[in-house]
């Protein structure tokens, strides 16, 4: 697996686990204080967005070939969370585009 790959992979399953703890915790104590909060189920997105950067960084290590799909998609949203999704974002697409498959 070529350097930037595996970085990248390693990235994404560290940024995605960041996230969605934070986004779960965030939201169960949004649950707790406000059971209609739609906060709350922003945040049970989030966390399930980062979640499937966690399972596209895994398939990356794996060397699985739909990893990429994965993680591009995953990578678009994340172009609006300035900055570390926006660099995550960028990076993700530079890598891709610079090591062929």
């Amino acid at each position: 697996m070529p350097k930037h790959l595996w970085v990248l992979a390693c990235l994404w399953v560290a940024y995605g686990a960041g996230v969605a703890s934070l986004a779960t915790a965030a939201g169960l104590w949004y649950y707790s204080s406000n059971a209609s909060s739609p906060v709350a189920v922003e945040l049970v997105a989030i966390a399930a967005v980062a979640l499937l950067g966690v399972v596209g960084g895994v398939a990356l290590l794996g060397g699985q070939r739909w990893a990429r799909a994965l993680l591009v998609a995953v990578a678009v949203p994340n172009l609006a969370v300035f900055p570390v999704g926006t660099a995550l974002g960028a990076y993700t697409f530079w890598a891709f585009l610079r090591v062929k498959a």
